[in-house]
């Protein structure tokens, strides 16, 4: 089924074939993955978190890519159980808002991107957490012939009323840096 993907984005990015192209619909292969990195201040302590899966869908249509990604909160894990209680307890209250949707913007893929060539262009979206949208902006990379996708970008703790962690006299920076890492797709 992925093996097909390379072959209809060729079809939608050949100038003779795009007219007669159908809008694809992919979601993300079972290895997707959320992650983040949060900076103590002092920047002694990194904390960084990981594991949530995506669920959601890719659209690509007339040389332009958009999507729309759940990310299940209550799946992160900072590999230490009592951090992981207070992030989900404290701060994201995943009992009252158990995901994050992700939301891009449409990007336009350049004329001359074809499959098997990497591009990194920025990108616009919006972020839903704990019940808030706020804009946000990253950098969206497709690498190598299996077009492994990222998207990169920093929130602001604050913006969201996640509030700041504290604990023994280190407080996290109110910026965190998050990423999505999508190896692959599955037709829809």
């Amino acid at each position: 089924m992925f093996r097909t993907f390379p072959i209809l984005l060729l079809m939608m990015t050949h100038p003779a074939l795009a007219a007669k192209a159908e809008a694809l619909g992919f979601r993300p292969a079972s290895a997707s993955e959320v992650q983040f990195e949060a900076v103590g201040r002092p920047s002694l302590l990194k904390i960084k978190g990981h594991g949530a899966k995506l669920l959601g869908d890719l659209k690509i249509e007339n040389q332009t890519a958009s999507g729309s990604f759940e990310i299940q909160l209550n799946d992160l894990d900072t590999g230490i159980d009592l951090r992981n209680r207070h992030m989900k307890e404290n701060y994201l209250k995943t009992a009252e808002f158990p995901k994050a949707v992700l939301e891009l913007d449409p990007i336009q893929l350049p004329a001359d991107w074809a499959p098997g060539k990497n591009l990194s262009t920025p990108f616009k979206g919006k972020l839903t957490l704990k019940g808030k949208t706020k804009p946000i902006t990253g950098e969206f990379k497709i690498q190598g012939p299996n077009l492994a996708t990222e998207a990169n970008f920093t929130i602001q703790l604050s913006d969201f009323d996640v509030g700041v962690p504290k604990y023994m006299g280190i407080t996290v920076a109110d910026t965190v840096n998050a990423s999505v890492k999508i190896p692959s797709f599955e037709r829809k």
